[in-house]
């Protein structure tokens, strides 16, 4: 929870203003702080099913010779992991779901081919991935009376 003291009204003096000012890059530096910790919470748990289901994982690579995308884990995999917006892109889509898929693509291309793919995404779903995060982080701010 991030915790803000609601604002005053006040004389804007040049010592009011510096109040207001300071108080408002500290309120913005507790949300960015939130913000940093749900995208590294993203990072910690990317792509887990890799590991929890490493099992299926291989029988469907043996199975599939390469081509597993063909099998269950593959759809299981693509299905739940958030990142994976072209297979099924989640109703409350947000900011931090394109920034794992950002650093998801970029790293798996740099790291097998050298470079980095064009990878389209649809412009309407950034547009509700931008209105969900807001509610999102909305939801985070608790304004404390003064």
């Amino acid at each position: 929870m991030i915790k803000i003291k609601k604002s005053i009204n006040f004389v804007m003096s040049r010592e009011g203003i510096l109040f207001a000012a300071r108080k408002h890059i500290k309120d913005v530096q507790k949300a960015v702080a939130w913000m940093c910790v749900e995208l590294y919470e993203r990072g910690k748990n990317h792509d887990h099913t890799k590991i929890e289901y490493v099992d299926e994982l291989h029988r469907d690579l043996r199975h599939w010779k390469g081509d597993y995308k063909k099998g269950n884990w593959f759809q299981n995999h693509h299905l739940t992991e958030r990142h994976h917006l072209e297979e099924k892109c989640p109703s409350d889509v947000n900011m931090f779901d394109v920034m794992e898929r950002i650093a998801d693509v970029c790293v798996s291309a740099k790291a097998v081919k050298g470079e980095v793919y064009d990878d389209l995404i649809d412009p309407q779903m950034l547009v509700q991935a931008y209105e969900n995060t807001i509610d999102l982080l909305c939801k985070e701010i608790e304004v404390q009376k003064v």
